[in-house]
């Protein structure tokens, strides 16, 4: 049994998983909250709850923290999150059907990686790496999302983007924000993915690949820069131009 013990005023215990190699007498601790410069005293008790004397360490450099995702989207095909207290050479993997698809996480930590061929139904994989002062990469706990259909997504919000009604015909759509945009928006025409283009007095424009045809459902998404959606919209093309 392998516990470990928290000097603040008082020793805390904690206890924490971990493997051991019989082979190589190595071990591993999973231990929460740790930071570069602390001190952790790990004690090993045998069967019969007998102490050893216990080992000091220093935490000298530890890996990114785990990845938070946001909503995946299948159609948006990006992969949006992010790393809590990023080093400034923090990079993003993001593993699907056996590919891995790399990125780089800003200043905040936050990152958009783009992944092909999404599909709803299917997961991905992300974990965070960065380097240490002797030049060695280490890498986070992995974190699992579930991709879904955009239209999974826009039933779940309130705060309805306008969008000025569609014709058949048009290739040009404009519309307006309930509130100040994120920083990723885009406009979905079925599986189309297309940039938008925002102004004063929260209003965007934006043209699609192709002209719209009756039936269309047009979707508008804002993510702020964590990748959370902060507002949607939607219309359906019902009239000719």
């Amino acid at each position: 049994k392998t516990s470990l013990y928290k000097k603040s005023n008082n020793c805390k215990i904690i206890e924490v998983k971990y493997t051991f190699d019989k082979n190589t007498g190595k071990f591993k601790l999973q231990v929460p909250d740790l930071y570069s410069g602390q001190k952790i005293t790990i004690y090993s008790f045998d069967w019969l709850h007998r102490v050893n004397g216990g080992s000091v360490f220093k935490i000298e450099k530890i890996a990114p923290n785990r990845p938070e995702i946001a909503r995946v989207i299948a159609e948006d095909q990006t992969v949006y999150g992010h790393v809590p207290k990023a080093s400034e050479s923090c990079r993003i993997h993001v593993t699907y059907q056996g590919k891995t698809y790399t990125g780089t996480a800003d200043s905040s930590g936050c990152f958009a990686v783009k992944v092909r061929g999404l599909k709803a139904g299917t997961k991905v994989t992300v974990k965070a790496q960065d380097q240490a002062e002797n030049g060695t990469w280490r890498t986070s706990r992995k974190t699992k999302a579930t991709a879904v259909k955009l239209e999974q997504i826009t039933k779940l919000f309130k705060n309805k983007i306008l969008l000025e009604e569609p014709k058949a015909g048009d290739t040009a759509v404009k519309g307006q924000f309930p509130k100040s945009p994120g920083v990723y928006t885009y406009l979905f025409v079925g599986a189309q993915k297309n940039e938008l283009k925002t102004s004063g007095k929260l209003k965007f424009s934006g043209t699609v690949q192709k002209n719209l045809q009756y039936g269309d459902t047009l979707v508008v998404l804002t993510r702020n820069r964590f990748g959370k959606i902060i507002a949607a919209g939607w219309e359906t093309v019902s009239s000719v131009k």
